[in-house]
């Protein structure tokens, strides 16, 4: 999960705003389309939720450029 962390923190900051909310944006509801399957095992769903933590995360770092 750290060189996730890694990417996510360099995409924050070196990519345009725009571009890394999108990017960012996809990969949180990746994975929070994928927490939905019921069949996942505790160590997936742990990953998953883990992303998605870091995302928002993530996404709160870059502020409202959505728009």
């Amino acid at each position: 999960m750290l060189g996730f962390e890694n990417s996510l923190d360099k995409v924050v900051k070196e990519v345009n705003c725009k571009e890394a909310f999108a990017f960012i944006s996809k990969t949180r509801e990746e994975a929070r389309l994928t927490l939905l399957d019921t069949k996942l095992s505790e160590p997936k769903k742990l990953y998953h939720q883990r992303v998605k933590t870091l995302s928002d995360e993530a996404l709160s770092r870059l502020g409202d450029c959505s728009k």
